[in-house]
């Protein structure tokens, strides 16, 4: 009697999202995937992400988040967000005031998507080509519950790196909250980039103790979490945050001369990746 072939057993299917080629911690450990975006389609995923508005988020730095449309745009497998002039003027008005500007501006968060503590999160992302001051662009994170902790800086913000276009040849991160330790231990302005304007890899690596910020593998920043009394421990960074990508005016010493017009201004993110 013939011996009967054994029915192979079937190879499980991978369950979750997948962020490519397996990724190991620092002990050996794999990290796992939990969100990813490769900007594949030819529209905003919005089960991912929501549009940034002026008029529901009152951000602005005197230009106006639009929300989808020609600010933010999917093509080619990448996310294009873009500050443009306009011709004739537009209105984000708040509950708070009254805004009108000639400049639009876009970004994308996770705000009631996605959020998590702790872990890896990588964005690779090419900066917009612009000349002089006036135009900034921020990978960043906050709080999923902004006031947790108290009013900002309280309850934190981790910007994973801003690109202020009056600083054309490096990426500067800042860690936001009340600390023990000096400001210098949580930003880095000697983060030099070659060629911002094509993409490079900027990673946070988040756990109980420190928040690392890399460029293309190598270290920018990393900051010993090191709350202020009341909060002790891992606080404010001991809760879930969300992911901001926003392309925008500049402020402060980098906000856009009088009378100047610079030509639209995109920042490009080819992918978005997080594990636990």
């Amino acid at each position: 009697t013939p011996t009967p072939t054994p029915t192979p057993t079937p190879t499980p299917t991978p369950t979750g999202p997948s962020c490519g080629a397996e990724r190991l911690k620092a002990d050996g450990t794999p990290w796992k995937c939990t969100f990813v975006d490769n900007f594949s389609g030819t529209t905003l995923n919005t089960k991912k992400w929501l549009p940034v508005k002026t008029s529901e988020t009152r951000l602005t730095y005197g230009d106006c988040f639009m929300g989808l449309g020609d600010n933010v745009v999917v093509d080619s497998g990448v996310l294009r967000l873009t500050t443009r002039h306009e011709e004739q003027e537009v209105s984000c008005d708040t509950p708070e005031e009254e805004i009108s500007s000639n400049y639009t501006s876009g970004g994308v968060t996770s705000s009631g998507k996605f959020s998590q503590a702790y872990g890896r999160f990588e964005i690779r992302a090419a900066m917009p080509t612009v000349e002089g001051k006036g135009l900034h662009s921020a990978l960043w994170m906050t709080a999923a519950d902004p006031t947790y902790y108290g009013s900002w800086p309280h309850s934190g913000e981790i910007d994973i790196v801003e690109y202020y276009s009056q600083y054309p040849d490096r990426l500067i991160p800042a860690i936001h909250y009340a600390s023990l330790l000096s400001w210098s231990t949580r930003t880095n302005t000697d983060c030099l980039v070659y060629k911002p304007t094509s993409f490079h890899t900027y990673a946070l690596e988040w756990t109980p103790k420190k928040l690392t910020v890399t460029i293309d593998g190598t270290t920018c920043v990393e900051h010993t979490i090191s709350p202020l009394a009341p909060l002790t421990g891992s606080a404010p960074f001991d809760k879930p945050f969300v992911l901001n990508l926003t392309q925008s005016l500049g402020a402060g010493e980098n906000a856009l001369p009088e009378g100047a017009r610079p030509a639209p201004a995109t920042l490009s993110i080819d992918y978005v990746r997080v594990w636990s």
